[in-house]
């Protein structure tokens, strides 16, 4: 491995932040194989319009420095391949920077569903924004831009890992693809998979990649978006960020290493350029969150004539404070008495209120019907508000009973409990046992007190109560 291999796998294994052990940038000589679906639209008579066709493909991931050592590297033919396979669909994929080879991407066994794993045809196009523009003053289409392109969409199945992926073409059964992107007898369409007899090799010239696609965070905190990207080789690059919610968007952050200028940059958004230009991390901050900053973010990076992009879910989530009254909870019996749980300042709306009570002597926690709820009210920084309630009309017998309000709201695992006691006026008289403890405290109080009047005062012994006939006599 050259010294520009070793850096990039370095820089790959910092941006995506976890060890060797756990990123796949090792890879095996025989490649690794991540289950994928070539979606494309349906071409042919008697094909709907809008229609799309679905086919099975293989990823063939394997590792190498150039396409030299491709050359000499071992070949899909070391692979076992599912017989019903199309060999078209097998693409023998080269990315150095082992993005692709992570070992989330690969199906554990056992699993049934496929990952999500999406592969299409690509078209090269100049960028419509000034910051891509840039990337190319002359507007000279780059010479590998003219081969035929594929991209790839892949999820890990636990979410850890999202890759957006731009494939070259390099070769294919007809042999070499030439310097236009010339090939046998394929058409203008580009390449079509029904007429390869064998799989054909792909090299991986931008990765754009986000270790947490969905982002939970709480009002007025930072939180950060995570995108990262690696290269082919070295080029000019120019990083986007923009917004998207229920039909609308807009820009939020833009900025052209080639010309090291931010074109664009909403108030509380910043981008940390030493390390874009570091370690590839394109990761987007934002200050001061608010609900208007709920959405889904796309990081989309530039390079001369070719987009990748992935997209990131922010979402906002603020616990409740909950809070029983009246505290303390003193009725009489026989009385009539709400208790409410006031449920404040949540984000979002769903909220599930449960009553509960546990009998001053038993330990069984059960259910408790017939609660009532008024409806959620907004606050003006757009969080709710909730009251839910119980009628109680307690006996004697319920004195000490416990009544607990259970909120559950996604921002809190396991929810909120609160709980209160009921004291019943009249019904807080001393037990037999407390009795019997305050008679056994005085009977053992009197002993010390006697025992520490001798040590103090060992001569002088308490007057004894005069006879009836002293009385008599004194009378």
């Amino acid at each position: 491995m050259d010294a520009r291999g070793a850096l990039t796998r370095i820089a790959l294994i910092i941006t995506i932040g976890c060890p060797p052990a756990y990123c796949v940038v090792s890879v095996p000589e025989s490649g690794v194989l991540v289950e994928c679906t070539f979606v494309e639209e349906s071409r042919g008579r008697g094909k709907s319009p809008g229609s799309v066709e679905q086919t099975e493909a293989i990823l063939v991931v394997r590792s190498v420095n150039s396409l030299e050592e491709a050359e000499e590297g071992a070949a899909t033919s070391d692979i076992t391949l599912p017989p019903h396979l199309n060999p078209g669909m097998v693409l023998d994929v080269f990315d150095d920077s082992g993005v692709l080879a992570y070992g989330g991407f690969v199906r554990p066994p056992g699993l049934s569903e496929k990952l999500a794993c999406e592969l299409n045809r690509y078209l090269p196009q100049e960028g419509g924004v000034s910051w891509a523009s840039e990337l190319a003053p002359d507007q000279r289409t780059p010479a590998y831009r003219a081969h035929h392109w594929l991209s790839s969409h892949i999820e890990a199945s636990d979410g850890s890992l999202s890759a957006a992926s731009l494939h070259r073409v390099v070769s294919g059964p007809q042999g070499e693809v030439g310097p236009q992107g010339e090939r046998g007898n394929e058409g203008e369409s580009g390449v079509d998979h029904e007429e390869w007899p064998t799989p054909h090799r792909t090299s991986v010239v931008l990765n754009v990649f986000t270790r947490v696609r969905y982002v939970r965070a709480r009002l007025g905190r930072a939180v950060r978006l995570d995108c990262g990207f690696t290269l082919e080789r070295a080029m000019p690059v120019a990083v986007e960020w923009r917004y998207q919610f229920q039909g609308s968007g807009r820009l939020v952050y833009a900025y052209s290493a080639a010309q090291d200028r931010v074109h664009a940059a909403q108030e509380g958004a910043h981008m940390q350029l030493d390390l874009l230009h570091s370690r590839s991390d394109a990761s987007l901050l934002l200050q001061n969150v608010q609900l208007q900053h709920e959405g889904t973010y796309i990081c989309a990076v530039y390079i001369p004539g070719l987009q990748a992009q992935i997209s990131v879910t922010l979402e906002i989530a603020e616990p409740p404070n909950v809070v029983l009254t009246p505290t303390p909870l003193y009725v009489a019996a026989g009385q009539s008495q709400d208790v409410a749980c006031e449920v404040s300042g949540y984000y979002p709306l769903d909220v599930t209120v449960t009553w509960w009570q546990q009998a001053a002597r038993d330990a069984r926690v059960r259910p408790l019907p017939g609660s009532w709820q008024l409806g959620h009210q907004r606050n003006g920084d757009g969080t709710f508000n909730l009251t839910s309630g119980v009628h109680v009309r307690p006996g004697a017998a319920d004195h000490g009973a416990v009544y607990t309000c259970h909120v559950e709201h996604l921002s809190v695992t396991g929810g909120v409990r609160r709980n209160i006691t009921l004291m019943v006026a009249g019904a807080s008289g001393p037990k037999v046992e407390d009795a019997m403890g305050l008679l056994l405290c005085a009977f053992t109080l009197y002993g010390v007190l006697k025992v520490f009047q001798q040590w103090l005062f060992p001569h002088v012994t308490l007057p004894r109560a005069n006879t009836e006939e002293e009385l008599k006599k004194s009378n």
